[in-house]
């Protein structure tokens, strides 16, 4: 009995925390955070090119289905803000007219979408599919930059399976780091990015529309620290990112140059997941060009390879799954709560030949006449 009324304080203490902490949080957050999500909006019009007001646009998240909504205006225009990137299926309904559904807009980070609509005369019940894509140029913002999608990000090979390597891709942007330091764990030098004949160092790195930024040294001047990027996340969890070059919204500050904003998968209602394992062996490396110019074997290039029994080795696997929240007999999270889990290890050895020497026998008696 004890036990029991111990435990029912202890959730009272901890849901008055959360009723306290929890708007604050919120407030930060919104405070703090830029925006990564998107933007679908458009103009609805009837058989003569006149607006339409008052018609329901619903778009729905093809992998969740989340359906977000809005009511045109009086000139016939609509917004639907706040869309996680990904695709979507936008539906417009009016009295008096033919239901017309678009498949497939496709949502990016930090990006708005023009969908115009049309409509048919006719019954609500009869539907119209419309075919024709949205454009692939954002017309209603100033933005400029690049945008690398999942499909870049996951199979194009990168350094390092560093993704925001992805960003020299990008035409104005010039890495000054040192080439050597791009693993995802090299925050140091993943920041060296010039945009735009930007500064290096002075880009602002968002994840999930937050800053995803360290301070490396202990000043209390936050205008004299050194920034590095807090967290880089896998290939396999990152669904892709926006580099914005110039021209960007007032709302991503904190920058001398351009903006890497980051976003990351979500879950959906379909469970998915991939494992994987990139290695490297010294024995499956090719000999380099000037040791076949001078017809030395592969195996004698590196003194320390032959030496060392293991070699050059590494080894960069992981995995990530994701889905739908489930607890037998408990919640059923399909279409409203999702998860995504990922995980990565980085070992690698690389021996390195270190000449040394020893005191002779008449240097360790005194004796140094006989150093050149």
């Amino acid at each position: 009995m004890r036990f029991a009324a111990g435990r029912n304080w202890g959730s009272m203490i901890l849901l008055r925390l959360l009723r306290r902490v929890l708007p604050l949080a919120i407030f930060f957050t919104s405070v703090y955070a830029q925006e990564f999500r998107g933007v679908i909006n458009g103009l609805v019009t009837d058989p003569s090119e006149n607006a339409l007001t008052n018609a329901r646009v619903t778009a729905k998240n093809q992998a969740t289905n989340e359906q977000s909504s809005a009511t045109t205006t009086q000139q016939g225009n609509y917004t639907i803000p706040f869309l996680i990137p990904g695709r979507y299926t936008v539906t417009v309904q009016a009295p008096g007219f033919k239901a017309a559904t678009r498949e497939n807009v496709e949502v990016r980070v930090s990006e708005t979408v023009t969908a115009n609509f049309q409509l048919e005369l006719g019954a609500v019940t009869e539907t119209v599919t419309v075919t024709a894509a949205p454009p692939l140029v954002d017309v209603t913002t100033a933005d400029r930059g690049e945008i690398m999608d999942n499909t870049r990000v996951t199979q194009l090979p990168v350094i390092g399976r560093n993704p925001i390597n992805f960003a020299n891709l990008t035409p104005g942007v010039v890495f000054n780091g040192n080439q050597q330091f791009q693993r995802p764990f090299d925050n140091g030098d993943n920041i060296n990015f010039s945009i735009n004949g930007g500064l290096q160092q002075t880009n602002n790195f968002l994840l999930d529309g937050q800053p995803d930024d360290a301070i490396t040294d202990t000043t209390t001047d936050r205008t004299h620290a050194v920034n590095n990027i807090a967290l880089i996340p896998t290939v396999d969890a990152v669904q892709e990112f926006r580099v914005m070059t110039n021209f960007y919204d007032a709302q991503y500050g904190r920058t001398g140059g351009g903006v890497i904003n980051i976003t990351t998968k979500s879950g959906s209602n379909d469970f998915h997941g991939t494992a994987y394992e990139f290695m490297r062996r010294y024995q499956l490396d090719a000999n380099n060009i000037s040791a076949n110019a001078a017809g030395i074997p592969r195996y004698a290039v590196n003194p320390a390879t032959r030496a060392n029994a293991g070699g050059h080795t590494l080894d960069q696997f992981g995995g990530v799954i994701g889905g739908p929240v489930r607890i037998p007999h408990v919640y059923n999270g399909k279409d409203k709560t999702f998860f995504l889990f990922g995980v990565e290890e980085y070992r690698e050895n690389a021996p390195m030949v270190t000449l040394t020497s020893v005191p002779s026998v008449a240097e360790r008696s005194g004796d140094f006449s006989g150093q050149g």
